[in-house]
């Protein structure tokens, strides 16, 4: 579920604060750590009792208090929502107009202005297949995922090694700001918020578990691991190209042939919309049925409507 589109764009965020790459790595080792730990003491009750976060809550707040933590957590989720579907619109806005013909240089400079048209029709596409509990989606979560980290990873090795691509120096030691300073320590904050939000309502993945051995390895591989890998591979991808293009701007742009291009924003769409069901649509349309009491299509609407 962490492999997404959204983790290479934290090198990006790096390169434009200023941290060189082991500053980018090193915030990203600290941050992430905090939230695995965090999600493995607060999965435990899940895995030992088998329950959702919105009964977890009722030792602590009580049956009518718990639905305070509950819409905090269905504004963020709502929120997220919104951004992974935005990041995903514009993926596929991108490959539609590589489709079309239209020339890379024009993609980069004006696939946002026709991206609000395509999330507008994405969302509508997500909250139908939420509505209909279309429970396959896991399957494609596993599939895009992999498709996606193993692209970007040839993409960075392509970009580090094709004569017409730019060779931009990628600052691994070398930062404009120090260790102890606003931006670092911004970086830092921003890596423990991306998954911090599941770090809340972790139990209702983690309840589904058999053991709890899997809390320990599957959130330092499946959470710590890829953060790491997607900002090493966001930022030299960054700085290779000159510091400033997104990880959508880099695929429409650079890739040898049309077709890859295509290829790489349509993993980067189906791995961030499959996230978009599996997690940001599960805990808003969860947290809304119990603080509104009604049923999960309504919710799902109603979360759909919000993002």
């Amino acid at each position: 579920m962490a492999i997404t589109t959204s983790i290479f764009f934290l090198g990006w965020l790096s390169q434009i604060l200023g941290l060189s790459l082991v500053q980018a790595l090193v915030a990203a080792l600290i941050g992430n750590g905090v939230v695995a730990i965090i999600m493995t003491l607060n999965g435990w009750v899940g895995v030992k009792y088998g329950i959702p976060f919105p009964i977890q809550l009722r030792s602590a707040f009580g049956v009518r208090g718990s639905i305070i933590p509950l819409l905090v957590r269905a504004i963020v989720s709502i929120f997220w929502y919104g951004v992974d579907g935005y990041i995903a619109a514009w993926a596929i806005t991108s490959a539609a107009m590589l489709v079309a013909g239209v020339s890379p240089d024009v993609i980069v400079s004006e696939s946002l202005r026709y991206t609000p048209i395509t999330f507008i029709i994405y969302l509508a596409i997500v909250g139908l297949v939420g509505y209909k509990k279309i429970t396959g989606i896991k399957y494609l979560d596993l599939v895009a995922g992999p498709l996606l980290i193993a692209f970007f990873t040839w993409y960075v090795i392509y970009l580090y090694t094709a004569p017409e691509v730019p060779k931009n120096p990628v600052p691994v030691y070398e930062a404009k700001v120090g260790w102890i300073s606003t931006e670092f320590f911004l970086m830092v904050a921003v890596q423990t918020a991306w998954w911090s939000t599941i770090a809340l309502n972790v139990s209702d993945i983690c309840r589904y578990n058999r053991s709890f051995k899997t809390l320990y390895y599957g959130h330092a591989l499946g959470l710590v691991v890829p953060q790491v890998v997607g900002t090493l591979l966001g930022f030299i991808a960054t700085s290779i190209t000159g510091g400033i293009y997104s990880p959508i701007d880099i695929i429409a742009k650079y890739s040898p042939i049309p077709i890859l291009g295509v290829l790489g924003l349509v993993f980067a769409f189906l791995a961030t919309a499959s996230i978009n069901v599996t997690s940001d649509v599960h805990a808003a349309t969860n947290a809304i049925i119990r603080i509104a009491r009604i049923r999960w299509e309504r919710a799902i609407i109603i979360a759909t409507i919000f993002a």
